[in-house]
């Protein structure tokens, strides 16, 4: 069994779930692509939720103790969280023929190129959506994507407006609403923080 992720108590409702003070630490049976249709069901239903990695998922006792350690500080994470999703961006260039490397400078020299290529489409996707996150992706993939927390009844909108300012040069591809598993992350790695300066601060 493995933890989805976390909701307050009384908005649970029928999901299973392990009790850890005010919090429900949603569980699940499975593989992680059937955890991932449960988070996305989970998330669909409950109108603030807290999504945990899928991949990597903490078991039961692990994510009980950490949550109950910091429960006043999820609650408020789960307050930021309420009502919004997270919508994925994906920047790239069109696709081009170009030659198989005939050798092993050929071969560095593309990648090199394709590096250099993801960079600027980094620096293109900030510029369209400043408040985004960056995500990681390949090195060697001609492509930028980032992670843009809305709420729920801006998707829409904004989707059109970022496809609007998208350069005509360039590729937007958009996907949403997925739970917010990046800003969430962030948002519990703040609380760590926090957690840990407060623990600090009573034992001195």
């Amino acid at each position: 069994m493995r933890v989805l992720g976390l909701c307050r108590v009384e908005e649970s409702g029928a999901l299973p779930h392990l009790r850890a003070g005010p919090l429900a630490l949603l569980t699940a049976d499975g593989p992680a692509q059937a955890r991932l249709g449960l988070c996305l069901s989970a998330h669909r239903a409950l109108p603030a939720f807290l999504p945990f990695a899928v991949r990597s998922a903490p078991e039961p006792g692990v994510a009980r103790s950490w949550a109950a350690a910091r429960s006043s500080l999820l609650l408020e994470v789960l307050e930021r969280l309420r009502g919004q999703s997270e919508m994925i961006l994906t920047l790239s260039q069109p696709e081009r023929q170009t030659a198989a490397p005939v050798n092993g400078r050929a071969y560095l020299r593309a990648r090199l190129e394709r590096i250099e290529a993801q960079h600027r489409l980094g620096t293109q996707l900030a510029a369209l959506a400043p408040r985004a996150l960056g995500l990681r992706g390949d090195r060697g993939a001609a492509r930028a994507e980032s992670a843009l927390l809305l709420p729920d009844g801006e998707m829409r909108v904004q989707a059109r407006s970022l496809a609007a300012a998208c350069p005509s040069e360039l590729r937007l591809s958009l996907s949403g609403p997925w739970p917010a598993f990046l800003h969430g992350a962030r948002l519990c790695k703040a609380a760590d923080r926090t957690g840990d300066a407060a623990s600090a601060k009573e034992s001195a």
